[in-house]
């Protein structure tokens, strides 16, 4: 298959997205153009439809892509907002594979976008933290103090603060069962359960419940 051809094929409003991820997870050469053409591609169908191929087979095979990082780490910077989410969606799967501790380089770079100025790319940040605390527990505290602190110069107003709380809380939750979690994590939690957002209220009450703040 030649790179005219898999641009072709992709495009499609109706590709194979099942066969695709196979042929990546196959095959290294058409693995090497899949990733170029979500990097490089003018085409809002060919990259976009790249970038669900690669975020899905990276998930299931994060040692294959690897190689790639830091052609996607650059991403984080990218213009367009969509290029700025396949990065952080793609390095949190790869940090599954990060032998050579890279994220912890970058730690600081990947999380200043839950101040992203797309607040669905800020969105995108949050809910790609659980996988990265899970991958790299050393940089757990870190990570979490970043996210509560989210707040503090947000630019979002009031109701999309609220909503991405909720994905915070979401994270949280997921800590609790590791550890005794830490004040200021409990302090976030139990600020939210008078939020403006229905949504947000009835995460915090839960966890509340749950382990009995």
């Amino acid at each position: 298959m030649n790179t005219l051809n898999i641009a072709r094929n992709i495009s499609a409003k109706d590709f194979d997205l099942t066969g695709s991820v196979q042929a990546v997870i196959l095959t290294e050469r058409i693995r090497d153009e899949i990733v170029r053409l979500m990097i490089c591609h003018g085409d809002i169908m060919v990259y976009y439809h790249c970038f669900k191929v690669v975020s899905q087979a990276s998930q299931e095979h994060p040692e294959l892509f690897y190689k790639y990082w830091h052609d996607i780490t650059p991403l984080l910077g990218h213009k367009n907002s969509y290029h700025r989410d396949f990065a952080l969606t793609i390095l949190a799967n790869l940090t599954a594979a990060d032998n050579d501790h890279l994220f912890a380089e970058l730690c600081r770079d990947y999380f200043v976008h839950i101040h992203d100025e797309k607040f669905m790319t800020a969105r995108c940040c949050v809910q790609n933290a659980a996988r990265v605390i899970k991958n790299t527990p050393a940089l757990r505290e870190e990570i979490t103090t970043l996210l509560i602190g989210l707040g503090s110069r947000s630019g979002y107003s009031a109701k999309q603060q609220a909503l991405l709380k909720y994905d915070v809380l979401v994270v949280l939750e997921g800590l609790f069962g590791h550890a005794s979690p830490h004040e200021h994590i409990i302090g976030f939690v139990t600020a939210e359960v008078d939020s403006i957002s229905p949504k947000t209220r009835n995460k915090a009450r839960e966890i509340v419940r749950k382990y009995h703040l």
